[in-house]
């Protein structure tokens, strides 16, 4: 009985200390919008930038006026020198 107390009060622990090595929620918050919400998020906020993850050769076709395109096949966990502000509104598509 000893054992299974001292083993969940070390289960407890661990999972208060992992759950504080998290990410504040105002530090990376994602939703998902509509083109509508994007559109008045657009003329309402500045600072933000367009992320167009697709391929290069689908950018250089079409793309929204002022994107910057990070195809999603090179995003990866090493820095990306085109965001340099994560904090920053990113709009990605």
């Amino acid at each position: 009985m000893k054992k299974m107390i001292r083993f969940m009060m070390l289960f407890l622990t661990a999972l208060l200390l992992l759950a504080g090595c998290g990410a504040r929620p105002e530090e990376s918050v994602y939703r998902q919008v509509t083109m509508e919400e994007a559109a008045v998020m657009m003329r309402e906020e500045s600072g933000y930038i367009i992320l167009d993850v697709r391929t290069a050769e689908e950018y250089s076709e079409k793309h929204i006026p002022g994107a910057v395109n990070v195809p999603n096949e090179i995003i990866g966990s090493a820095g990306i020198p085109e965001l340099p502000d994560k904090a920053q509104l990113i709009l990605v598509y």
